[in-house]
């Protein structure tokens, strides 16, 4: 009977010290640091330095890699080293913002492009209104040549009143002496726009 109990409080006294070994190997490892991984943000298109944040971190695209990808950690990428993961970033400069999700894979190095883009819009005139002046974007310009016949054979003709804008939609206003447009144009990357101010 004595043995016997001596044996139960053995088992009892084994099994505590094997509860307290496994939780502390659980514990050890849920506070264990995750292996990191970076990520660089770059540009391919020149354009206004851009501010990235991620994770409470800060850092500037401040170059651009026209004929091929960046290699991560290059001069003039925005450049992160974080635990791995799925993270939300936001960027923003003085013509774009962007936002999305990256991830961090271990021990490796990701890159990921802001892309820029940049359209033209091109106002030209029929009727000769002197001095007028167009706007848009925060730009004013102002037409120069007047058309009596047909129209300018190409975008951004000199003596129109010339633009280049990030994409996107804009309001325009247009004025000479008492004479006044006004209207809205989208501009998609890479193309222009001829606007007749009739």
């Amino acid at each position: 009977m004595l043995i016997s109990k001596f044996f139960t409080m053995k088992l009892l006294s084994l099994s505590k010290y094997v509860i307290m070994c496994v939780l502390f190997i659980a514990i050890s490892s849920c506070h264990k640091d995750k292996p990191f991984g970076q990520i660089s943000f770059y540009f391919n298109s020149a354009g206004p330095n851009a501010t990235v944040l991620i994770n409470g971190q800060s850092a500037v695209v401040s170059g651009y890699f026209p004929n091929s990808d960046a290699t991560c950690g290059e001069t003039g990428t925005a450049n992160f080293t974080l635990p791995a993961g799925n993270y939300n970033y936001t960027a923003s400069s003085t013509d774009f913002n962007w936002s999305g999700t990256v991830t961090v894979y271990p021990n490796q190095c990701s890159t990921n492009l802001l892309t820029q883009s940049y359209g033209n819009a091109s106002f030209w005139i029929s009727t000769n209104y002197p001095n007028l002046t167009v706007n848009i974007g925060g730009q004013s310009a102002s037409i120069t040549v007047v058309y009596t016949s047909g129209q300018p054979n190409d975008c951004a003709t000199a003596g129109n009143a010339n633009f280049t804008l990030p994409a996107g939609t804009y309001n325009y206003t247009a004025q000479s002496g008492t004479t006044t447009w006004s209207g809205t144009t989208t501009i998609d990357g890479n193309t222009c726009n001829l606007l007749h101010l009739n």
